[in-house]
């Protein structure tokens, strides 16, 4: 796997079964793996709740817009296919910050929950999830400090579809 080239705020490293992701800010390590064990998170992911609507932009551009079950803020989508499927009742609107419904997220069963922010509230609630076995992954690409080091974080979620490959091809080409 090559190095990140701009981004300052993860890193990966390919594994025998998956990769290990590094998140830089706060030093957590992510363990991605195509084998079930309950200290992985396993790949590919087949369901995700999104907080940002950047993050669906990622996933619907590696071709993984029909994992996405649920997105805070669907009202600021603006991908014509992630769009279609909210007005089609696929994803669901799970609120935000302090409004965030719970309930409705932990009904949606995701493989992952992709998160930004935090702070005393949003743990609680994370917390919670983690404790049900919903993984919370935090995405720090709003802390880049360049465009080419955000656009650079679809590797990061290649990862988690197993689709490095792709993201890299994808990235290399903006």
């Amino acid at each position: 796997v090559e190095g990140n080239r701009y981004s300052q705020n993860f890193g990966i490293s390919a594994t025998d079964a998956g990769y290990d992701i590094t998140l830089t800010r706060n030093g957590t390590l992510l363990h991605l793996s195509r084998e079930k064990s309950d200290s992985t998170i396993q790949i590919p992911i087949h369901s995700a709740v999104c907080f940002s609507t950047t993050h669906t932009a990622f996933i619907s551009q590696l071709g993984e817009a029909s994992t996405i079950t649920g997105i805070s803020g669907t009202k600021y989508v603006c991908d014509s296919v992630v769009a279609k499927m909210i007005d089609d009742g696929k994803i669901y609107e799970i609120g935000y910050d302090k409004q965030l419904d719970m309930e409705r997220i932990i009904s949606l069963k995701p493989d992952v929950v992709f998160a930004y922010g935090i702070d005393n509230e949003s743990i609680s609630g994370f917390q919670k999830l983690e404790k049900i076995g919903i993984p919370v992954v935090i995405v720090d690409d709003y802390l880049e400090p360049k465009p080419m080091g955000r656009t650079e974080w679809i590797k990061f979620f290649g990862c988690f579809y197993d689709k490095l490959e792709m993201a890299e091809n994808y990235f290399d080409s903006v």
